[in-house]
């Protein structure tokens, strides 16, 4: 779909990581340091809208995704997320997991991130509104993960 952020995504390349189904991207406004996306390469809403094939590989793909990130940042601990539907929060309508990384005292509770996509209103801060990366440092991080995955899975 022409107007959907992560198709667009899918077809410029900016990924660290890929297979035939999905492709990993770092999120340009992470909550905390390593915060990657998940990604079906077809336009997916919903998670029950994965084939058969897809609902196979996503989560072996997840796995490989966690190896590289832990490579680079450093930790064996992930919160893995999906929000699916807009009332559970969902904001761009193509399926898409969080898988961030965690160390020990990266916030003061354990499960605060979720906290941070709600202001004190509780209504939702899209990706649109939270700080942004630089392009450059962006490009930064997405080479050394796409480093980091060739030396995993020699691609």
């Amino acid at each position: 779909m022409i107007d959907c952020p992560f198709c667009r995504l899918a077809s410029s390349g900016a990924y660290f990581y890929e297979n035939r189904y999905f492709f990993a991207t770092y999120n340009i406004s992470p909550i905390l340091p390593g915060h990657s996306l998940v990604i079906p390469k077809r336009h997916v809403v919903r998670l029950a809208n994965l084939s058969e094939i897809e609902t196979q590989e996503v989560m072996p793909f997840v796995i490989k995704v966690n190896r590289i990130l832990s490579e680079l940042f450093n930790t064996q601990d992930f919160d893995i997320s999906i929000q699916d539907g807009t009332a559970a929060g969902q904001t761009i309508m193509h399926l898409h997991i969080h898988v961030i990384p965690r160390i020990s005292g990266d916030l003061p509770n354990a499960g605060d991130w979720y906290d941070l996509l709600y202001n004190d209103d509780k209504s939702v801060i899209d990706s649109a509104l939270r700080p942004k990366l630089s392009e450059e440092k962006l490009n930064d991080i997405t080479s050394k993960l796409r480093r980091v995955s060739q030396k995993i899975f020699n691609d």
